[in-house]
């Protein structure tokens, strides 16, 4: 068993300010999630349960976008410093440049490298799936033309 952290939220109390910044889904937040944000927030709820809930936590891995324009990546650097900090094994791993979306849309639908999901399947499965010892995707997303792409980052909220 492992846990996997992409891209999350882990505090949610720390994001409203930045989606009430953006114009972004603040009362939509609180409509689901009620009026108490940190009683659904990971790292309050972490705080709380400390270290015997963080050591009853599988291996965890935290992936992040470094210039994730959406959700901070320092939730996912002050989520994994406080799983470590309480005992659970945490791997953090952060992608240089990219957004919010980038690991999840742009690079798997450009047919490019997609270093989320070959990262993934390694955290899941750690031996090779090919004798050569490289990492083979069965899956590659052909679908639209790079400059479909780099305008639907540009106009991507997210």
């Amino acid at each position: 068993a492992q846990w996997v952290g992409i891209s999350g939220m882990y505090d949610m109390a720390k994001m409203l300010p930045a989606l009430r910044a953006r114009g972004l889904g603040e009362r939509l937040m609180r409509a689901v999630l009620g009026a108490a944000v940190d009683a659904v927030s990971p790292a309050a709820i972490l705080s709380e349960g400390g270290g015997e809930l963080a050591r009853a936590l599988p291996p965890c891995a935290v992936m992040h976008g470094t210039d994730d324009q959406s959700v901070d990546v320092g939730q996912s650097r002050a989520f994994a410093d406080a799983l470590r900090q309480n005992g659970a094994t945490v791997d953090d791993i952060y992608f240089a440049g990219k957004s919010h979306t980038d690991p999840i849309l742009e690079d798997p639908l450009s047919g490019g490298p997609d270093r989320l999901m070959e990262t993934l399947l390694e955290k899941l499965d750690p031996q090779p799936a090919d004798p050569s010892g490289g990492r083979q995707l069965a899956l590659r997303m052909h679908l639209l033309p790079r400059p479909m792409l780099r305008f639907a980052r540009y106009v991507n909220p997210f």
